[in-house]
């Protein structure tokens, strides 16, 4: 009995048109930094909800250094301090919202992470 292989196909490389520069640029890998920020945020978000929710129930989860310090969450400084500066201003944030009526039934859902995000554009840039 002989065996047989096959091979897989070979891709050529061909050269693109010049369109394909700008479709890069939309296309471009986030720097490290930027993927810091993006991670930190969402795992502030989660932090965030926890903390929000024990206070609306009188039951906490746990305190906001025990949930940051949990394997799960890997930039912990940056966490940490999106946490309690979003903490911080919540107040002021929450009646903006309300005010320019951002917080509609499509964004609801993602209030958490309006309020991160909303806290970093106002505060940080």
């Amino acid at each position: 009995m002989a065996r047989t292989t096959t091979k897989a196909p070979v891709r050529k490389k061909t050269k693109h048109s010049s369109a394909a520069p700008a479709e890069k640029s939309e296309n471009r890998r986030q720097s490290n930094a930027e993927r810091s920020a993006y991670f930190a945020r969402r795992e502030a978000a989660k932090v965030l909800r926890l903390v929000l929710q024990g206070d609306a129930r009188r039951r906490a989860v746990g305190s906001i250094k025990s949930l940051i310090y949990s394997p799960s969450v890997k930039n912990k400084k940056a966490t940490f301090a999106l946490v309690c500066e979003t903490l911080k201003h919540l107040s002021v944030i929450k009646e903006v919202l309300d005010e320019a009526e951002i917080l509609n039934s499509k964004w609801k859902v993602y209030k958490i992470c309006v309020y991160i995000y909303m806290y970093v554009c106002v505060y940080i840039y």
